[in-house]
């Protein structure tokens, strides 16, 4: 796998939990959304959630960014 295709693969992450974060803010407002919300909205445990956002800060404000 080059390093273009590892970036690739990361960005389609980033995306996908970006949308299942979207679903989730809808579903249940901003302030109750959580990561466990998000990563089992998406299929992931939290800790893989976690290896591409570190914080919920920067996983909301990547979600919110994508939706505009």
């Amino acid at each position: 796998m080059t390093s273009r295709d590892a970036d690739d693969r990361r960005t389609q992450r980033r995306r996908e939990l970006a949308a299942a974060a979207c679903r989730v803010i809808l579903r249940e407002g901003i302030e109750a959304t959580s990561v466990r919300a998000i990563a089992t909205e998406a299929g992931w445990s939290t800790g893989a959630l976690r290896h591409y956002f570190p914080i919920r800060t920067c996983l909301l404000a990547y979600a919110i960014k994508a939706a505009a």
